[in-house]
């Protein structure tokens, strides 16, 4: 089951995007890590991730896919090269 331990939706100043993360139940993606207000959603991905919480529970979840190369442009999905 989804165990919420560590992540109270009610605490204030936190969102529920972070309460969900913070549970290992969502995962931030890692292009926003320019985006200095991801910065504690990043912190709280990580922090499931070591104490393996929801999703994280079995090790890492991070799909190889992630790692090979998008389109560089919006427009370069469906183009044959």
């Amino acid at each position: 089951g989804a165990d919420m331990e560590g992540a109270d939706p009610g605490a204030e100043g936190e969102s529920v995007n972070a309460a969900m993360v913070a549970a290992g139940l969502a995962r931030v993606d890692r292009r926003s890590a320019k985006d200095p207000s991801a910065k504690n959603l990043l912190d709280a991905m990580e922090r499931a991730r070591r104490e393996r919480r929801g999703m994280w529970e079995y090790g890492d979840v991070d799909s190889d896919d992630e790692e090979e190369e998008r389109p560089k442009a919006p427009g370069a999905w469906g183009r044959r090269r």
